[in-house]
Parts: structure tokens; sequence; C-alpha cells
């Protein structure tokens, strides 16, 4: 099980305003949709003036696409606008919801977690694509053994130029791109489902019992019909761990396809009537198998509801 240290802490506004100094940051946030992107630069338009491009220090086209809600910091630099963060949006959609449908039959999920019991997470979500998308999901080993194929691959001798006896370090580290592309070729699927299971803070109200967290909320009681409106001496409110799922959905050439982050199960519980906090395994989370099939038609919602609608119009271009 996760190691993780709790606690609860009490938000005061009136002892952080004597406690902590105001600073003054020369930074400056805008959020809104982005209406374009290239390798060096974000055009965001915001909700409120006109649209803000800003310079940045990295290429975020594997991670943003066009018309996707973000929120970005940025600073002015002898007069140009500096990306300083960026926070990703919950879902980016590269290329029109019809297009994967019409060109994806088989996929292999790329699963990625530490979190205990993630093994037969990712074993009701390829059971979910099967039976609901109609896609064929090869086993997850062929996978793992694509993975560990490219990293042998990868070999220092593979770096020394033959007829310079130079090192070129730069490729010791294959790209994204490269490895999906080798593990889709050798295990021969349209599409990889890259899927990590990861553990994020909940923010947690523990007057209501709901935690809340990428996109989600939860009820994170024992006592189902207990939390809403129950009686407590103070309002207290407490990071706990909780699951999150992360997907990309790339091409057999390497290019993303879609993109969504989603909160999955809180992995503590309030129990009883006094706020103490106990384990809820993942494996726990996985009994309601009704549940979980309603967060997974939730979460790949975006992906049906699209493909239905051109399926009716199949003449549309």
């Amino acid at each position: 099980m996760i190691g993780v240290a709790l606690s609860l802490v009490l938000f005061s506004a009136t002892s952080e305003s004597k406690t902590r100094p105001k600073k003054t940051e020369p930074f400056f946030k805008i959020s809104g949709i982005v209406t374009a992107i290239t390798p060096s630069r974000i055009t965001i338009q915001g909700t409120q003036g006109g649209p803000v491009t800003l310079v940045t220090s990295r290429d975020y086209r594997d991670e943003v696409a066009f018309g996707s809600d973000v929120e970005a910091r940025y600073a002015l630099e002898r007069g140009i606008k500096v990306l300083e963060s960026l926070t990703p949006p919950l879902e980016s959609l590269f290329v029109p919801a019809y297009e994967i449908r019409r060109e994806i039959h088989t996929v292999i999920v790329l699963p990625d977690s530490r979190v205990e019991g993630s093994g037969e997470f990712f074993d009701a979500m390829e059971h979910y694509l099967r039976s609901e998308f109609g896609w064929y999901v090869k086993p997850r080993v062929l996978a793992e053994e694509a993975r560990r194929y490219a990293e042998r691959t990868q070999s220092t001798l593979n770096l020394i130029n033959p007829k310079t006896g130079a090192v070129n370090i730069s490729r010791y580290t294959p790209s994204r791109h490269d490895l999906i592309r080798q593990i889709a070729a050798v295990t021969r699927v349209d599409a990889v489902l890259d899927a990590r299971l990861v553990v994020h803070s909940a923010l947690l109200d523990a007057r209501h019992r709901v935690a809340i967290w990428d996109g989600y909320k939860e009820f994170a009681s024992d006592r189902p019909g207990t939390g809403l409106g129950r009686m407590a001496p103070f309002p207290v409110k407490a990071e706990i761990p909780a699951t999150t799922l992360e997907v990309t959905l790339w091409n057999s050439q390497g290019k993303p396809l879609w993109s969504r982050r989603r909160g999955f199960a809180v992995l503590y519980v309030e129990e009883g009537l006094l706020g103490k906090l106990r384990p809820w395994p993942l494996e726990d989370a996985l009994q309601n198998k009704a549940a979980v099939n309603e967060w997974f038609n939730s979460f790949f919602a975006p992906l049906r509801a699209s493909a239905e609608r051109r399926s009716a119009n199949p003449d549309q271009r």
C-alpha cells in the first residue's frame, strides 16, 4: 500500500494574512482558449480582452490542442511575453473524434503506475474498450516487451559514430514519439493508449465529506447518506491522496490523437462521525463494477459522442 503521511489542515484566512507578507510578483495570468500553437509560441484568446501570444521554451503541441481551455502564467521580458507555466487542460482533442473511431481497430495499452491494484484497473479498462468500442485490444505484456526491446536497442554501442568514434549522447533517450512508433510497429496495432494511473492530492471538505480533484468529485465516507450537511465543530479541509487516470492516445506514427486527465477514486475515506481517516484501497473501489463502468463511460464519452454524430451524417466531409 502506498505510504502517505496525512495531515488535516485548518484554513484560516485571518491567520495567513497575519503571518504571510504580501508579495508583488511581476507575473501575469490569462485564462482562455488556444487559438494557435507552434513549437515556440502559443496564442490564447482570453475570456476578457484580446488574444495574447506567448513565447515558449519548449514545444507544447503534444499536450495542448487547438481549442483547448488553458490557464497560463507569463512574464514580460524586454517587451516580450514569455510563458512561465501552463496549466494543462483536462482534455485535448488533436483530431476529430470520428477520425479516431474510423482509423482505429486494434490498440494496445501501455500502462504506467505504482498504485497497488493498478493491474486490475487496467484489466477493467481493456474490457471496457473491447465491449463498448469494439476494438481488438492486444495483451499488455506485448507492450511491456516492446518497451524493453526499445530500451535495449538504445545501448551505448548504438550511439557511437563508426567513422569518428564520437558518442552522440543526445540519442541515448528516445523521444516519446520514437517509443510509441516502435511499440506500434512491434505489436502491429493502429494505436497505443499511453495510460498512467497516478496519485494526486484531493481537497477533502470534511463537513460535507466530499473530495474534489482533477475534474472529479467523490463522496469520501464509509457511511453513505451521512455526509451532506453533517454537523461539525468547525469546517475542516484536508488534502488526501487520490488516484487520477492520465491517458494519451497515439497513432502508429507517434502522433497524439486525444488526451484526457480525470480523477478516479480516493485512497482514504472518513470513518464514523469523528472525521477519522482510514485507507480505501483501489481494489475496494474496483469492486463496484457498475460504478467503474459508469466512470469509464464518462471518461471516454467525448470519443463516443462525436463518433455517433458522425455516423448519422456519413456524407459529411
